[in-house]
């Protein structure tokens, strides 16, 4: 999927991301990728289809180290 940038957020560091292990847990691989090479943006397109078939709208995905 492709992700629209926010503003000029840069990617998240290696002490970001273990900020927020250290918080919530351990972070499946892909999304630790997804934080260190992205890290935040407007998902294109904003319906996201879970795996029960349930549509979802995202309109943007938080990034780390940013208000």
């Amino acid at each position: 999927k492709e992700f629209a940038k926010l503003r000029d957020i840069k990617p998240a560091t290696a002490a970001d991301v273990k900020n927020l292990q250290m918080l919530v847990g351990k972070l499946p691989d892909d999304y630790i990728n997804f934080l260190e090479t992205q890290n935040g943006g407007r998902p294109i397109p904003s319906i996201c289809v879970s795996m029960s078939g349930v549509n979802y709208i995202v309109n943007e995905i938080f990034a780390l180290g940013h208000d």
